[in-house]
């Protein structure tokens, strides 16, 4: 006698067919699992139970519930899902940064990555990513190759969402880490223009001449600037109580970042270390208060640089940059002065004083990390080069 086939096929008025099995380990004759869909013939029908059974035997028969279940974990553990959860719990940097973040994510990284299991992820995927990564066209332009900057920029984050996974479990070790042939893939490429500007040390006597060009209304917050160092985000807030005249000293205790709608304020510096109060020269004091009478600020709680046509708000930081473009146009410097270049002046040419150590520098400036002083913010020229040329010609050959 032929023994009885695995589950049942019943043809349906269609003219289709359905097949369904008990289900394995239940002891309810109608608990029965039926296929996901119907069959166009019986004989397809019979290959479906075939398969079912042979799972069975085998011991890796998966029932729907669990197919379910396993489903909705793998879409929980996506790149995109991961990132959402990861950004509404927390923000890993200062608002300007995150809002800078998150339009590299939407414009460069989602319409890849956002559905893709975070277990399928792997080196050669993000290679191809990256080769093929396009600008964001403006209005009736084309999309056009990334700069290297935005490769760099892009692939950086790749590489922190990545590293987030690891920590939250998510995946055993970050594809990305010490694969240097993606590091090579974000480096400017044979015929391919490098379009980060290199940050160029402005001598004192240019910084006082584009200075002593400022229209009255922002001069001092230039000197702040170029003489104590200061962020834009440290400067733009300033009130007259961060300001004690008897002391000479500067209290850095607030910031602002964003323009307009992204306007926000901070009771908060960057870093720990750039909460600080710092003195100042009496020129610096003198000038300080000259503009507070000029300017008719008189208040505790005023904004030493208020937007022009609404005092309550801060200068937009765009005011201040298109100030330095303008004035370096009018001296013929070569390009534009960017605000924070003014800080990157200051904190070279603070080490070239007498009796100053870099502790001192890094203290003053507000930085946290003493490598950020030499690797980031400390510049040469040719005077400086001079120097080492000279000192080691005597020190060698007894004479320059």
């Amino acid at each position: 006698m032929a023994p009885r086939p695995f589950g049942k096929v019943r043809k349906l008025k269609s003219g289709r067919y359905r097949a369904d099995f008990p289900r394995p380990g239940s002891i309810n004759p109608n608990d029965r699992i039926a296929a996901p869909h119907t069959f166009r013939t019986k004989t397809e029908a019979r290959a479906w139970l075939a398969q079912q059974q042979a799972a069975i035997v085998t011991g890796v028969w998966v029932s729907p519930e669990e197919q379910q279940r396993l489903k909705e974990r793998q879409q929980e553990n996506t790149l995109g899902a991961m990132v959402e959860k990861w950004w509404e719990a927390s923000s890993p940097w200062a608002p300007s940064e995150m809002r800078a973040q998150r339009n590299r994510y939407e414009n460069h990284i989602k319409p890849t990555f956002e559905y893709t299991p975070l277990a399928e992820i792997n080196s050669r995927m993000v290679a191809k990513w990256l080769e093929n990564l396009k600008t964001i066209p403006r209005q009736n332009q084309k999309p056009r190759q990334a700069s290297p900057a935005t490769r760099k920029k892009c692939f950086e984050l790749m590489r922190r969402i990545m590293s987030e996974a690891v920590d939250r479990e998510l995946i055993d070790s970050n594809p990305l880490i010490g694969r240097r042939y993606l590091q090579r893939m974000t480096q400017c490429q044979e015929g391919e223009a490098d379009t980060e500007r290199e940050t160029q040390l402005w001598a004192p006597q240019e910084i006082k001449a584009m200075i002593d060009e400022l229209p009255e209304r922002v001069r001092t917050l230039f000197v702040l600037l170029a003489v104590c160092g200061l962020r834009a985000q440290e400067v733009r807030p300033l009130q007259l109580k961060d300001f004690d005249f008897e002391q000479r000293t500067l209290s850095i205790t607030h910031t602002v970042t964003g323009m307009g709608k992204n306007l926000t304020f901070r009771d908060a510096t960057k870093t720990k270390a750039g909460t600080r109060t710092i003195p100042l020269s009496n020129a610096v004091i003198q000038e300080v208060k000259g503009h507070c009478t000029r300017q008719g600020i008189v208040a505790q709680s005023q904004f030493l640089f208020p937007m022009q046509d609404r005092p309550n708000l801060p200068i937009p930081e765009d005011t201040i940059r298109q100030h330095a473009k303008r004035v370096c146009k009018r001296l013929g410097y070569d390009g534009y002065t960017n605000p924070h270049s003014l800080r990157h002046a200051a904190i070279t040419h603070a080490q070239r004083l007498n009796g100053v150590i870099l502790i001192d520098v890094k203290q003053y400036f507000g930085h946290a990390r003493t490598s950020d002083v030499t690797e980031r913010y400390t510049h040469s020229d040719m005077t400086q080069l001079r120097l080492i040329a000279e000192g080691l010609s005597d020190l060698i050959l007894g004479t320059a």
